[in-house]
Parts: structure tokens; sequence; C-alpha cells
């Protein structure tokens, strides 16, 4: 492959070393990492809401977990924009990503107010990151956009940033449907 690349580039020399990075990561899969650390993450939250609810350190723990989260989904997508050369929203995968990101910010943002915020944050943060992972479109190369235009980056992370206040209104709700049946 790599004779292949060197007799039909184009765009100049091949950077081997952003080359051995993005073998790396393709070797490492760290999304299926992250979602499984988050999954982990949920689950200690859960129960440490269910043991100890009323708790001061629930909450450091709860942002300490949504903080970790994060950067962890931070880095990925800002290694994967270094590898591809394009922004997030180039993909399906990557967008699904930023979604996850966001659905992150959101719960530091809110469980500052309120801890129990932090886990409906958590787990729809991992169950973004899971169904970008079980799509297996984690490609580098970017799909063709239906707008094309200069605000298409705006118009993405606009709609983007509005699902996760949908799928974080969806999940709360849902966790208070739970509560509120087995309360009775």
């Amino acid at each position: 492959i790599a004779t292949f690349q060197e007799k039909r580039c184009t765009a100049g020399s091949i950077n081997r070393q952003k080359e051995k990075i993005e073998i790396s990561y393709n070797q490492a899969r760290p999304e299926k990492k992250i979602f499984l650390i988050e999954i982990f993450l949920s689950l200690i939250l859960l129960i440490f809401f269910i043991t100890a609810f009323d708790s001061p350190w629930v909450k450091r723990c709860s942002m300490a977990f949504l903080l970790f989260s994060l950067v962890l989904i931070t880095a990925d997508i800002g290694l994967r924009c270094y590898l591809s050369g394009h922004n997030p929203f180039s993909g399906l995968f990557d967008t699904l990503m930023l979604v996850s990101a966001g659905m992150l910010i959101i719960g530091v943002v809110v469980s500052s107010k309120n801890k129990f915020f932090a886990l409906p944050s958590l787990i729809a943060s991992a169950f973004i990151t899971m169904a970008a992972t079980m799509m297996g479109g984690s490609s580098f190369s970017p799909l063709m956009p239906v707008l094309i235009s200069p605000w298409l980056i705006l118009h993405v992370a606009i709609i983007m940033s509005s699902y996760c206040f949908l799928v974080f209104t969806f999940v709360l709700a849902l966790i208070s449907i739970f509560l509120m049946i087995f309360q009775k």
C-alpha cells in the first residue's frame, strides 16, 4: 500500500508520522474503549445515587466522571480531526461523537445545580457512543454535503446541539418515569 500511495500521491509527500498515528488509532479503536468506560462510570454513578444520594461526595464524583468522559471524547474528536484534516461535522460517526460530547457538556453545566442530572447525561453519551461504534463507519473520508454553502458548519452545529438537548430531556424523562413507577 505504501508503494502505491507514494506513486499515486498528488498532494505532495505523505506524512509518515501522521500515517503511523492513524494506523495506531485504527488498531486501538478508542471509541469502543470510551463506550466501555462510560458504561462503567454510569453504573458506578447509578450505584452512588441509589446508596448515598444526599452525600456531598456523590456530586464531586459525578462531576469528575462527566469531566473525565468529556476529556476522553474530546481527545478522540481532536485526534480524528487532526488525522482526517477536516471538521467533525463531515460524517455520521464524527457527528454522533460530537453529539456525545455535547451531552457531556450539558451534563457538566446542568449538574452543577443538581447532581442528579449527571446520570442521564452520562448514560445518553454512552449510548450515542455505542451507536456510533456499532455503525462501523469510522472511516476518515468526509461525506458529500447536502447543503453546499459556507453555512454548512454553522447549520450542522446548531442542529447537533439541539439533538443534545432533545436526547438529554428524553433520557431524563425516562429516568423520572422509572423512578415514579418504582417509588409507588
